[in-house]
């Protein structure tokens, strides 16, 4: 996710619902993650062990085609717009030419 999704943590993201995905081999450390995601507002979703995490790379990928490429995108796979954080806590981002 977007760091600018991070810096509406914890109290303004929760309403959203942003689902933060998590996967590993350890089924206790990933509920630890999955905990802590859900203490910052995140919905914490369990999508199994660590082989899967190649399967959430590709959705990450999808998605930032996505939002490059599609004005519409969060029609297209059905998620919510989050505000803008009104503060950086995290130094902000810059303009990349990459695309």
């Amino acid at each position: 996710m977007g760091m600018e999704v991070l810096e509406l943590c914890p109290d303004e993201i929760r309403s959203h619902k942003v689902a933060c995905f998590v996967s590993g081999d350890d089924e206790s450390s990933r509920q630890i993650v999955i905990s802590l995601a859900e203490d910052i507002g995140f919905v914490g979703v369990d999508c199994g062990r660590l082989q899967n995490a190649r399967l959430l790379e590709s959705a990450a990928d999808l998605i930032r085609y996505l939002a490059i490429t599609n004005e519409r995108w969060t029609e297209v796979i059905s998620v919510y717009e989050v505000p803008q954080a009104s503060t950086s806590k995290l130094g902000g981002r810059e303009v990349s030419n990459l695309y």
